[in-house]
């Protein structure tokens, strides 16, 4: 298992947003990037290897954000976070 970390920017983006949007955005990143950092789908053409979070939920919230892997350290960043009404 990864070492997991919250960029001060993404708890910016997490303080904004509903308490239980927040906790849902970071139950799935402890989920999904702890067993496996380097999941999920690439984002090309922003300047490095970062990768999409999705972690949608019913209500037509679909919630996203963007991570990234050091694999030097072992650890997965959150780096943004975001609610997307659909």
């Amino acid at each position: 298992m990864s070492d997991l970390a919250i960029t001060a920017r993404c708890w910016e983006d997490l303080a904004a947003l509903p308490d239980e949007v927040a906790e849902h955005i970071l139950d799935v990143f402890v989920a999904r990037r702890g067993l496996d950092p380097e999941s999920g789908e690439t984002m090309h053409g922003v300047g490095g290897p970062l990768r999409k979070l999705h972690a949608d939920r019913s209500g037509g919230r679909s919630l996203r954000a963007i991570t990234w892997y050091d694999p030097g350290r072992d650890v997965c960043w959150l780096l943004a976070a975001g609610d997307h009404r659909v």
